[in-house]
């Protein structure tokens, strides 16, 4: 079943377009993995399918009663909300269907064999239709398997949002939206505030759920596990790959290596017809030089396509300084908010050496680094 059909999509900025006559569909239960170069447009996309920005040319068709729901970026809650007040608010519709019911099986209960009774069974059936769609039953059980999916405890339930770190508060944000249970998901690097086992958990989520989802990530194997499909944007112009990320950059090697020998196949007919035309153009063979002007300017007009490069973010680094052989040194140290994070680390970091902290969200990471920078005091 045919979900968003987009059709042409150009949306410009600049002099070159980011967005040069998109076209693709999405299909029920389709995973696909939005990648491209940094400033390729991938964000400009979403919202476009979203209704946040508006194209320039071309049109998104969404299929009848299709629902989208766009992760937010940035947090933006009502003051006082609760974690679990604010993972129900996006539960509106699916509460008021659930109360409909009540009152409609009570009423029909009620009501003798009559037209009304028809009549209220047929809503009634309409309710139960809708409710199965959006994955309305067992709502609170819904609302835990997502929340502690995405390593929330219980205890944080009755909290206030703003006691939360800004990590947690956009895993609130990624709560709502996987709740809301759309027919499409559009999540834009959902993984970025996720440790391993809640990336673990959204991967096995998202596939069961068997909604379609378009996604933008630079976390390759997330794509690996999830997408069933890779679309490429690179330079306004969108390519289409089967299957997941390892597969697509297979592929992508494959046909950027037929692509180049086409390329070059044609240069060179286009340069021996150029040789030959300048050799001939006034001798005997003349009208094969004028034959071979039209072979040359249908060649031009069809130019072979290359495939471009993916590059990364300019980065320029300095020369280092060279520093001693210890270049950080912790001894004793300890912070917290309320209650330590963590208490009595000693640590010693030499030259050379490439540190990870690993450990769930919430556990101090973030506050270790910015403690170990000055930027906060212990």
């Amino acid at each position: 079943m045919l979900q968003i059909s987009v059709v042409d999509l150009v949306r410009q900025f600049d002099r070159e377009p980011i967005l040069d006559r998109v076209t693709f569909d999405v299909r029920a239960g389709e995973r696909i993995g939005l990648v491209g170069p940094n400033g390729a447009g991938k964000t400009t996309l979403m919202k476009i399918l979203a209704e946040l920005d508006h194209p320039d040319a071309g049109e998104v068709i969404l299929g009848s009663g299709v629902r989208l729901e766009l992760l937010e970026q940035q947090p933006d809650f009502v003051p006082g909300r609760t974690l679990i007040e604010e993972a129900r608010a996006g539960l509106g519709e699916i509460y008021c269907l659930q109360q409909e019911a009540h009152d409609l099986a009570q009423r029909l209960s009620q009501i003798p064999d009559s037209v009304e009774q028809e009549r209220l069974t047929k809503r009634y059936d309409t309710v139960q239709h809708e409710l199965h769609h959006l994955n309305g039953f067992q709502v609170d059980h819904r609302i835990d398997e997502v929340l502690l999916g995405l390593g929330f405890s219980r205890s944080q339930y009755h909290q206030p949002l703003t006691l939360l770190s800004g990590g947690q508060q956009n895993r609130v944000l990624l709560a709502r939206a996987l709740l809301k249970s759309p027919d499409v998901f559009l999540l834009d690097e959902p993984t970025n505030h996720l440790d391993i086992a809640a990336t673990e958990w959204l991967e096995r989520y998202l596939v069961a759920s068997q909604r379609a989802a378009i996604i933008v990530s630079h976390d390759r194997y997330f794509l690996d596990k999830v997408c069933t499909r890779i679309l490429e944007l690179n330079g306004g112009k969108l390519s289409d790959y089967p299957g997941n990320f390892s597969q697509y950059w297979r592929l992508r090697e494959e046909r950027q290596l037929v692509a180049d020998r086409a390329y070059e196949k044609q240069q060179e007919f286009i340069a021996k017809t150029e040789e030959f035309i300048v050799k001939n153009k006034y001798g005997q063979n003349a009208t094969r030089a004028k034959d071979r002007e039209h072979k040359l300017a249908r060649a031009q007009e069809s130019q072979v396509d290359r495939i471009r490069d993916i590059q990364g973010p300019p980065m320029g680094f300095g020369p280092p300084t060279r520093t001693g052989d210890w270049v950080i040194e912790a001894r004793g140290l300890t912070k917290g908010f309320g209650s330590p994070l963590f208490s009595d680390l000693t640590l010693r970091i030499q030259r050379g050496e490439r540190w990870a902290f690993l450990g769930p969200n919430g556990v101090g990471k973030t506050t270790l680094l910015k403690t170990l920078l000055g930027e906060l005091q212990p």
